[in-house]
């Protein structure tokens, strides 16, 4: 059940983490700006390279792979 949980909220942060991206520049954002970005940046990275090392790429089938790819949006989201 833990298992589960986890997983929707990594869904509910990627969504999050993704929304926060896109929308970086208006004014309910204007903390983001800056460090921020970077932090988002960093973040994102840093939970690809834990999914991929905890075996979300291969063992999770479908699902797995489309919430590593999900992470990898907000990086090129910010652009």
């Amino acid at each position: 059940m833990i298992n589960r949980i986890g997983m929707a909220a990594l869904w509910l942060f990627g969504l999050t983490f993704v929304f926060a991206a896109i929308n970086k520049n208006d004014p309910y954002l204007i903390a983001l700006r800056g460090p921020g970005n970077i932090m988002l940046f960093v973040a994102s990275v840093c939970v690809v390279i834990a999914l991929i090392r905890c075996g979300y790429w291969r063992s999770q089938g479908i699902a797995g792979k489309m919430l590593v790819l999900l992470w990898c949006l907000p990086s090129p989201s910010m652009l």
